[in-house]
């Protein structure tokens, strides 16, 4: 995390950043409150990027160099798999073996957001970094006080009654909200309101098992997604591109940070004009 003016100056100054190297880099730019201004998923090789106005901290996120596919994680079968051996296309005959050229002609899909384990990573007292997203508490207590720190989902996020989740982009699918301790009336779990960029969205389903419950909402474009949670405590949120609801075995799925090999380094430089 590099601060890119002082906290008492009154204007940040302009920023270019520029790469070079062989890893995979998650870049996010914040403003003076925390806010995201940027969210970019940049290639190996070099790179010349102008930090939009307003920035004052940036975040980098060496993603390793081993293979050329997005940061965020595929889910399958509840674990993550960078070997290239899933079926991303659909289409490929299993048993003519694993296809390596598969992930390039179909690029895969990922999904994003947290699960109970997710290792949050505090990058301002209410903004954390997810697996392909941002995550903001909204309102309630969050048992934490410095940025930069990391925590457990389910644990950091008992008290919270309402949570937005920022995409880098806008994206079609279904946004999945796990919910545990559910011991009221199922009635009750339709006052749980999605809104996405601004829009409420209609419940799309409810699965429930014994005192756990996920709700989802299919919904077209959207980037940020608001959930106001009421008495329930979240311990999971995702979001499920291209899809119009999530699998079946969305409770037993599980979304951490994308780990690769770290042989391979990336050199970066700051270009500030005051």
């Amino acid at each position: 995390m590099l601060d890119l003016a002082r906290a008492d100056a009154l204007r940040p100054p302009a920023a270019r950043l520029n790469l070079s190297g062989a890893q995979h880099l998650r870049a996010l730019a914040f403003d003076a409150v925390g806010q995201v201004l940027a969210d970019l998923e940049l290639e190996p090789g070099e790179q010349n990027i102008q930090l939009p106005p307003g920035a004052r901290r940036l975040a980098l996120i060496g993603l390793g160099g081993e293979r050329p596919v997005p940061a965020p994680p595929v889910l399958d079968s509840g674990t993550i798999d960078w070997s290239g051996e899933n079926d991303w296309s659909g289409e490929h005959d299993r048993r003519r073996g694993p296809d390596p050229d598969a992930v390039h002609r179909h690029p895969p899909r990922f999904v994003r957001g947290f699960s109970a384990d997710t290792v949050l990573v505090g990058v301002a007292p209410r903004v954390f970094l997810v697996p392909g997203a941002v995550l903001e508490p909204r309102g309630g207590e969050v048992p934490q006080r410095e940025p930069l720190g990391r925590w457990p989902a389910a644990a950091l996020l008992a008290r919270v009654p309402g949570l937005r989740l920022r995409l880098p982009d806008r994206e079609a699918g279904v946004v999945a909200l796990h919910l545990d301790g559910v011991t009221r009336e199922l009635a009750a779990l339709r006052k749980v309101q999605c809104l996405a960029d601004g829009e409420h969205l209609a419940l799309g389903g409810v699965l429930v098992r014994g005192e756990s419950a996920v709700l989802w909402w299919p919904c077209r474009l959207a980037a940020t997604f608001d959930l106001e949670l009421g008495q329930h405590r979240a311990v999971g949120l995702s979001f499920w591109p291209a899809h119009s609801a999530p699998p079946d075995d969305v409770m037993d799925r599980t979304l951490h940070h994308p780990v690769r090999p770290h042989g391979e380094s990336t050199r970066f430089t700051l270009e500030v004009t005051p």
